[in-house]
Parts: structure tokens; sequence; C-alpha cells
């Protein structure tokens, strides 16, 4: 049972048999990284053609670190490709981000969302066909005019018995040994309480009655 049901929700990892109650303080919930590009006149618009690369790590400030273990993922746009069928090519791709056409008050935007986790921002490259430019109007990295981060990934933040974890994902298995927690909210300075009762013998007695009843 969690006391402040809206800061987390809890089940019984099966590895073990948890005893007693716990404090939890979510100070952060993990995030992934929202990109928007620049503004185009209509999701119809040509966006030229050539090679998108996502290039996956961690984006602080002005810099890009890559994370080399997670594999780039590049994505082909074919001459006469829209804003439009990029959003469904990124989809597409198997990298782990989403898109869609945004229609804003400035345009068409091309929104990016990746996943949960501080290692799992991103930087978009371009690589023009000459005959065919313009794609590199939706590349972007730390730093650069074009395109708009609307959010940083990051990782969740919590305390447990007011010891201080992370997590790059909002569902944590064992920060409670058998216990895996879905974090739903913040709750600083407000800890809430996670604790534990084994009904067997209330469940005992309810199948003796029923038993008997029936009998």
């Amino acid at each position: 049972a969690v006391s402040n049901a809206s800061v987390a929700t809890a089940a019984l990892s099966g590895t073990r048999t948890p005893k007693g109650s716990y404090s939890l303080e979510v100070t952060s919930l993990a995030k992934g990284q929202t990109l928007a590009s620049s503004a185009f006149a209509s999701s119809s618009t040509t966006v030229g053609a050539g090679t998108l690369t996502l290039r996956f790590g961690t984006v602080s400030g002005s810099s890009f670190t890559e994370d080399t273990s997670h594999a780039a993922t590049n994505i082909t746009v074919a001459a006469g490709a829209t804003l439009s069928d990029v959003a469904a090519a990124i989809n597409g791709s198997g990298a782990g981000v989403t898109a869609y056409v945004a229609q804003t008050v400035d345009g068409a935007q091309l929104v990016m969302k990746g996943k949960d986790g501080a290692a799992n921002g991103f930087v978009l490259e371009a690589t023009e066909d000459s005959g065919s430019p313009g794609l590199s109007d939706l590349a972007w990295s730390p730093g650069s005019s074009s395109g708009q981060l609307l959010a940083g990934a990051s990782n969740a933040a919590y305390k447990i018995d007011g010891l201080s974890m992370t997590s790059p994902s909002n569902t944590v298995s064992e920060a409670i040994p058998g216990v895996k927690l879905n974090l739903t909210a913040t709750n600083v300075g407000s800890p809430t309480t996670v604790s534990f009762n084994d009904p067997s013998t209330v469940i005992t007695d309810a199948m003796n009655d029923l038993v008997a009843a029936l009998n």
C-alpha cells in the first residue's frame, strides 16, 4: 500500500516477500527529450532529400556526449518528401523516437519525442543530396539556431528512507526489496509511506467460513 497513491503505485516483483514500511519521496520524474523543428508553411511542404541521422546520448547545456553503445539511426529522405513524410519515416525507423507534425501559430513544426532517461537525449544530423537541398533545416544540436528544445531528457530522482537514488525510468525495480514501483508524481518535502500486510490468516478464515456455509 502507498499512503499517497498519486505519487506511486507498487506491485510485488516476486523476488522476495517485503516486510515493514518504507519512506518514499520523489523529487523528479524521468522524462524524454522533446524537440521541435523550425516552422514550415504546411505539413505538405517538401523538405529536400538526403539522410537524417539520430545520435543518442546526454545533452547538457550547449554540449552533447554521445552514448556509443546506443547505435545511431539513419533515416533516408527521398526527393519530394514532405514534413509529414519525414515524421512517418522517423516513426517507422525503430529508433525509439516518435514524431508528429504540429500546426502552430508559426506554421507546421516537426515534433520529436525520445524515450525517458538522461542518456536518451538525441541530436539530429542532416546529410543533403546536392540536387535537392533543404534537409539541413531539420538538423539540430545543442546551441544550434534551428529548432527548439522543448524539454530535456532526465532521470527520475527519489529517496527511499532518506537515501537518494536515480533511475532512467519511472518504473523502478528493487529500490525496495521485492517491490516494483511506478513513479507517477513528485512529493518534495512530503514523503509518503509504502507498507505491507500479509492477509494470509484473514483469507484462510474467510475460505473456512465459505466451506462451512456451503456444507
